[in-house]
Formats: structure tokens, sequence, C-alpha cells
């Protein structure tokens, strides 16, 4: 008898304690609504925010908002989105909600079910199924308004998560000849993904990771900057490193119009690049840097009037120009300090067949290649007009370019403005 009494009581309180949470919430829900619109009134008159329906739940420290929408002043719709979830804790949700202006942000998550967000440049929305932005650190009003002479004291950790972007036109496409089929493959991202973390006691910026994974290709980026100085003014750079690497999606990509700017495609692309720098006065001087980078099966081709306009200028090297291509390109180059070495190189195209590598000295002012240390060039094929032109080049000189049977094998070296080969003067 005892035991069935506890139960019940149990049973009642749990009973009470959710619906003493539903009938607090509908009292705050209705709160959060006039507080929610007055701080948007606040921050701006050119902007209105509305909600179909708001949600909240003291008990788990949930605050649902769907039929979000925010227009301006000409009754534009800017913002817009389904189903709006945010997660903090709920002493800080009731701070928000008695204070009459946002003084400072702590921790929350944001969570937008579909989406769009207004590019007025273009006049189009970028639409998004799935949004997530979590922050976690400390920001007040005042260390935004002194960032320019004081960076704030506490680690600030921002995440954002987005899948299903679908992004606004761009003229620049249009302009190129995309069709549709083209542009929408070109602006849909499947997943995005940033995690950057300021952390003012090591005086770092990091972004922990970026992430792009789309029809069109994937990317992938991590960096950190070591700084010195306290405020935007004082902010001086002082080492980065960084690693990206891309890859062009399967079944490549293809644009443009023949007979207008020529119809291009490409199968193929990858690039990865790791590199560290040091700053001195703001001015970057890189100490390490390896890149490897891949391209095959570049076309361009063109028809009609621009065909016939292009090969009346390039008659006399004999250029068809119904189709350029490069089958396959390749670099391979690392820098250490201040030499860069260049390896197992090459580029096979209708124009040139040829492979290259070397070793060069960079300038320490500007990081161009000042000095070529050793290289070699060799020219396995050139197209029959441009090897005419050379033959009249070497005729005129009464010089020979060094040859290996019918390749042209060119030994580099000294300035780079005004090289040395070996076995002609120039």
């Amino acid at each position: 008898m005892q035991k069935k009494l506890i139960i019940g009581i149990v049973i009642i309180s749990i009973a009470g304690l959710f619906v003493g949470n539903w009938v607090y919430g509908n009292i705050l829900s209705r709160k959060i609504e006039k507080r929610l619109e007055a701080k948007v009134e606040l921050i701006t008159d050119n902007v209105q925010i509305k909600f179909e329906e708001i949600d909240v739940n003291p008990l788990f420290s949930e605050l649902r908002l769907r039929g979000m929408y925010v227009v301006n002043q000409n009754g534009v719709e800017v913002a817009s989105a389904q189903k709006v979830e945010l997660d903090m804790p709920y002493h800080e949700a009731v701070r928000l909600l008695k204070s009459r202006n946002i003084k400072e942000l702590k921790a929350f998550k944001v969570y937008l079910i579909n989406s769009r967000f207004l590019v007025s440049e273009v006049n189009d929305y970028i639409e998004i199924d799935e949004l997530s932005l979590s922050f976690r650190g400390h920001l007040t009003q005042e260390d935004i308004k002194h960032l320019n002479e004081k960076f704030p004291q506490e680690k600030q950790r921002l995440k954002i998560e987005a899948e299903g972007l679908s992004l606004a036109q761009t003229p620049w496409m249009d302009a190129l000849g995309f069709t549709p089929d083209q542009i929408k493959r070109f602006n849909h991202v499947d997943e995005f993904k940033m995690v950057a973390r300021f952390k003012p006691e090591e005086k770092k910026l990091q972004i922990e990771e970026l992430k792009v994974l789309a029809p069109i290709l994937t990317y992938q980026l991590e960096a950190d900057m070591d700084y010195t100085g306290d405020g935007m003014d004082a902010l001086q750079i002082e080492q980065a490193k960084s690693s990206m690497e891309l890859q062009l999606g399967e079944g490549g990509i293809e644009w443009g119009d023949p007979e207008e700017s020529g119809r291009f495609a490409l199968q193929n692309l990858y690039l990865k690049m790791d590199g560290e720098a040091n700053y001195k006065n703001n001015k970057g001087q890189l100490t390490r840097h390896t890149t490897n980078f891949l391209l095959e099966g570049l076309t361009l081709k063109y028809a009609g009037k621009k065909k016939k306009q292009l090969e009346s200028r390039t008659a006399l090297l004999g250029l068809k120009m119904d189709q350029l291509s490069v089958d396959r390109m390749v670099l391979n180059s690392s820098l250490d300090k201040k030499r860069m070495t260049i390896s197992d190189s090459e580029i096979t195209s209708s124009l040139i067949d040829a492979s290259f590598s070397g070793k060069l000295l960079l300038d320490e002012e500007n990081l161009t290649p000042s000095t070529i240390e050793k290289g070699n060039v060799t020219i396995h094929y050139l197209v029959p007009g441009v090897l005419n032109a050379l033959s009249t080049f070497e005729l005129m000189t009464g010089q020979s370019l060094p040859r290996d049977g019918k390749k042209i094998v060119l030994e580099l070296s000294g300035d780079v403005n005004r090289p040395t080969i070996k076995g002609f003067k120039y």
C-alpha cells in the first residue's frame, strides 16, 4: 500500500511538473515574442521580424520558433526559416529575456530548417536545408565596441554547419555562357563546415576545420595564425601555417559558348598546398611550402565568327582554334627557407609537350624567384607553326638551340628575367 502511494505521488509530481512546464512555457512564449520583436526594433528600424508560432520548454531549455520571417522597410523578405531551434542554458535564456539590450553573449546553439537569405547584389536567395550555428565563449557589447583598441580576453569558438545549400545566381556565370543546368551544379553545396577559434592567452587565431563538399568540388583547409598586439589597430601577424586540398568533382565541368566566350571543359583538377610563413611589419616571408598540382583534360573550343576572328590573328603560327587542349599538366614544388625545388613536372598539350625541373632562389622582398641555380627544360613537341617560327629565329641568329635528337634540351642558370642557356648565346 505504501509503495503504491509513493508511486502515485511520483506520477502526480511528474504530471504536475510537465503541466507546469507547459503552462509556464506558454506564458514565456508570449513574452518572448514581444521581447524578440522589441529587440529587433532596437537593432534597426529597417527590418521587422515575425513568427507564426513560438514554443518554450523551460524544463529542457529549448526555444522553438516556427515560420520566422524578416522583412525590410519595403516589405521585401530578407530572411526566413520554416523552423528555428535555440538551445542554451535556461538561466541564460531568462537573462536575455529580462534584459532590454543584449549586452553579452555566452554559449548557445541555433538550428534553422529550410532557411533562406537574400543576396541583394544579385537579387536572389541562398537557400539552406539545414543550418547550425554554435558559439562557446563570452562576448560583450563593450568587446565589440572597442575591438580596434582591445581584443576580448575570453576564448571564443564558433562552429557553422550546413547541408543542402543552393547559392544565388551570379551574373558572371551568365556572361561566361553557363547553361541553367551548369549553374545549378556550380551553385549547389551538399555540405559546409567551419570551426574557428580565438585564443587570446596564446595570441592565436585558428581555422580548425573548413570543409566544402559539392558536386563541383571538394575543399578542405586548416590554418592557424600567431599575432602580436592587442586590438585591430595594433594587430601584427607573426607566423601563419596552413594546409589545403582541392579536388574537382567526378565527371569534371563544362561551361561557355563556342561562338562567344569559347567552350571550356575540364576533366580533372587536384591541388594540395602546405606552408608556413613568418611576417615582419605585416609582410610575409615563406619559410616552408609544398605544392602538388595536377590538371587533366582541359579543352577550349571556338566556332563560327569567333573562331575565324582568332585564327586571323594566329595564322602565321598555323594555330587552329577549333580545339585547344591541355591533356596533362603536373607541377610539384617545395620550398625550404629561400630555395625552391621543382621536380617531376610536365605539360602535354596541343601546343607543346615539355618536362621541367630545377632549383631556384627566392627574393625575400617579394617572394618571387630571382635566381636559377639549376634548371632543365626538355621540349618534346611543338606545334608545327611554332616550330617553324623557332627555326626562323635560329637561322636569323646563326645558332641552334641545344638538342638531343628531336628534343630541345635547355639547361638554365642565372637571373630569372634573363637566364643563361648552356650552349646558346643571345
